[in-house]
């Protein structure tokens, strides 16, 4: 699971962004000094918790995953398919999702 999250009104990167999936913040990431992040694989393959069991092109897995940082609202964005699951087992495929983050008042 990889993208980048942008400033809404400049549209610059936003360094130091949190990133997670709902749920499990164990795997919180931030976003680097160009506004892109990658949440890695479980190590621990204990992803069948978040997807029935089978081939990953059969499975619909749905997550929510967010994005905040200090002075912006928090922006949430469903992604459907193999979040943070190996790739060797997700056939090569990686999601990615990009968020804009709108100045909180």
């Amino acid at each position: 699971m990889s993208g980048r999250v942008t400033d809404g009104v400049t549209g610059f990167p936003i360094q130091g962004a949190e990133v997670y999936i709902k749920g499990d913040s164990s795997r919180k990431v931030t976003t680097n000094y160009e506004g892109y992040y990658e949440i890695p694989p479980k190590k621990d393959f204990d992803w069948f918790v978040f997807v029935c069991p089978g081939p990953c092109d059969a499975m619909s897995g749905n997550f929510v995953v967010v994005a905040t940082h200090t002075g912006y609202g928090p922006e949430e964005e469903e992604v459907s398919g193999c979040i943070g699951h190996p790739s060797s087992v997700c056939n090569g495929r990686k999601e990615h999702a990009d968020f804009i983050l709108q100045k909180s008042i």
